[in-house]
């Protein structure tokens, strides 16, 4: 049982946009605009935000896809403000002709956390928790993809990524109750997966499996997580 469920009133809105001309018919040039706020909890004004713009380049040509840019991200709230940047890579090669591609992806950015994101992992959750936005400095993907005749897919990849400020749920007893809260904590996540599939006329079918190991680079883990 649970003291607090009825959620606060948080306001979100998220706008969205990306523009920019094609110069050559395999070269684009494009900028991403993002603009994401809420209210911190007590509050009515939109005091919690995130903006970002990403200017990015992108080629296709013969046997390769590629996109490169920068993200300049800009995030701020009552008592933090921040402005970082991450260099997001996406290269394509295709090895076998529409049948077999091999990929490298490097990515990074501001995770912009809500309360009603919070509580729909986690319903339990008391209304006065701290929210923090998670920053991710790195995301490294490596991966080959494959399909044949339309009808098996195959994709199998390895990913690292590096948080800080990553959330997590603990619970605190109060007597019989208990409260359910949320803390941060910098962690790392390696990722191993694999991902089959088939499809023909009468039947569709797949198989997903991923692992993964965390690991804390601050091993000062609070009390109540040892």
């Amino acid at each position: 049982k649970a003291i607090y469920r009825d959620p606060f009133k948080e306001n979100l809105l998220n706008i969205s946009a990306v523009v920019g001309p094609d110069f050559a018919f395999h070269h684009k040039f494009y900028v991403g605009l993002s603009f994401t706020a809420a209210n911190t909890i007590g509050k009515n004004e939109m005091d919690r935000g995130n903006i970002e713009v990403y200017p990015h380049y992108k080629l296709n040509y013969k046997i390769l896809d590629l996109e490169a840019g920068i993200k300049i991200n800009h995030s701020y709230s009552p008592d933090k403000k921040s402005t970082d940047f991450y260099v997001k890579t996406l290269a394509t090669v295709e090895l076998v002709q529409k049948n077999l591609w091999v990929y490298a992806k490097l990515d990074g950015g501001n995770e912009f956390r809500t309360y009603h994101e919070l509580i729909a992992l986690n319903p339990y959750l008391a209304p006065d928790i701290d929210i923090k936005n998670t920053n991710v400095p790195l995301s490294a993907q490596f991966g080959l993809k494959g399909q044949y005749k339309d009808r098996f897919a195959a994709h199998i990849y390895a990913l690292y990524t590096n948080y800080k400020d990553n959330y997590f749920f603990y619970n605190t007893p109060i007597g019989f109750n208990s409260l359910m809260r949320v803390d941060y904590v910098d962690q790392n996540r390696f990722t191993a997966g694999a991902e089959l599939s088939f499809k023909s006329e009468d039947i569709q079918s797949g198989i997903n499996i991923k692992y993964h190991n965390y690991t804390q680079p601050n091993t000062q883990m609070p009390a109540y997580n040892k």
